[in-house]
């Protein structure tokens, strides 16, 4: 092949990858802009719900996420929270024994599975505890999260007003004081656009078990987790998957900011590219391709950018071009949509570290993809997860 149409090929490529990027953004944003907000009222008839938590370790975070829920602005008598502690080594059950809440139940995993357990813990943790829940309706949340105070009461008059039996509502990270966990604040800010956005178009791609809410009949309906129960991760999409493919038009997003779960970031490179891996692992095992196509698209646009820039002194003008084009580009759409995303949130002060936040999202995202492909197994809270 001649080096003319080489460069021509390499130029098609880059543009082509770069445009989808482009137009797909632009698509996020028109449909996160389509969806209505929820208003919320108060409802007399109140469902009672059953709040499932796996915690592995969370002394530093499972009081305040048990305040959160045991205050929330709904009756105490119309749902419960059960926790299964994943075999925690810390003093996260010490703390949770202070609460003498008639609502609280705590279990252990320890007493229906062995510590060498080959498969998804979480996955069977939240089995045990919708085995042992009163409600028909369960919600699934995380042991370092703290609740907005109206969520319970949302999630209620939500259910009472649409025809469902999935609701993923918003996740996001406080924003902190280091460059890290604010991009990780304003990265996670334009993945709740993105998450609604896919609702919106009734191709929902996304959900997040820090806040998940389903009907429990529909989950032993769809077989709970089975087929994916040795999956590390995944609890929320593969659930997703499945009651989507019998139910496609009564899987929501709750666009509100009366629905909030707060979490934490990573404070360091190194847990927070470990999370990112253990994230990664699940949407390769989904069974609808278009996951793991758009996700690999925006990889490849963030690696072209990335790889480019690196090459610039080595290559000729024409690519080097085309590489500051696409990235413009990149930025630009970035931008704009993580403008929408955090005037809706009320967060708009995070765009001031935008630029930084852009070149960390460019250069993660391929460095973890390119992990992702050769990592045979990453540390999540003392414990080896096989990839």
């Amino acid at each position: 092949m001649k080096l003319l149409e080489l460069n021509l090929l390499i130029s098609s490529y880059l543009l082509i990858v770069g445009l989808f990027y482009f137009v797909y953004s632009i698509m996020n944003i028109y449909y996160w802009r389509k969806l209505p907000i929820f208003v919320n009222y108060p409802i007399d008839n109140q469902h009672f719900f059953s709040i499932i938590i796996s915690v592995r370790n969370e002394e530093n975070s499972i009081y305040d996420c048990i305040e959160s829920l045991l205050n929330q602005n709904y009756p105490n008598d119309k749902f419960e929270i059960i926790v299964v502690n994943d075999f925690s080594t810390d003093q996260t059950i010490e703390i949770l024994q202070k609460f003498l809440e008639p609502n609280l139940m705590i279990l252990n995993l320890s007493d229906f599975i062995p510590a060498n357990y080959n498969g998804g813990f979480k996955k069977k943790a939240i089995e045990i505890g919708i085995n042992k829940s009163k409600g028909n309706w369960i919600i699934t949340t995380d042991g370092d999260v703290v609740a907005s105070e109206n969520w319970l009461m949302t999630i209620n008059a939500f259910i009472q007003s649409n025809n469902t039996k999935l609701i993923t509502g918003p996740v996001l990270f406080e924003a902190n004081k280091s460059s890290l966990e604010r991009f990780q604040a304003l990265d996670f800010t334009g993945m709740m656009l993105i998450t609604a956005a896919g609702y919106a178009q009734e191709k929902p791609l996304l959900c997040n078990g820090a806040n998940l809410t389903f009907n429990k009949s529909v989950f032993y309906e769809v077989g709970g987790y089975s087929g994916n129960e040795h999956i590390p991760s995944g609890d929320d999409l593969f659930l997703l998957e499945k009651i989507k493919d019998i139910y496609p038009n009564e899987v929501h997003f709750l666009k509100t900011d009366n629905s909030l779960i707060y979490t934490k970031p990573k404070s360091n490179i190194s847990d927070y590219v470990h999370q990112r891996l253990r994230w990664g692992t699940k949407t390769t095992k989904l069974k609808d391709k278009t996951t793991i196509i758009t996700l690999g698209l925006i990889w490849l646009n963030c690696f072209n950018i990335t790889f480019g820039l690196l090459l610039i002194p080595f290559i000729n003008s024409q690519l080097w071009s085309i590489i500051l084009i696409i990235g413009l580009l990149k930025t630009i759409i970035d931008y704009i949509l993580l403008y929408n995303s955090t005037a809706f949130w009320k967060n708009r002060a995070l765009l001031k570290g935008f630029i930084i936040s852009e070149l960390y999202h460019t250069f993660f995202t391929s460095l973890i993809g390119l992990m992702g492909i050769f990592s045979k197994n990453v540390s999540w809270k003392s414990r080896t997860i096989n990839l």
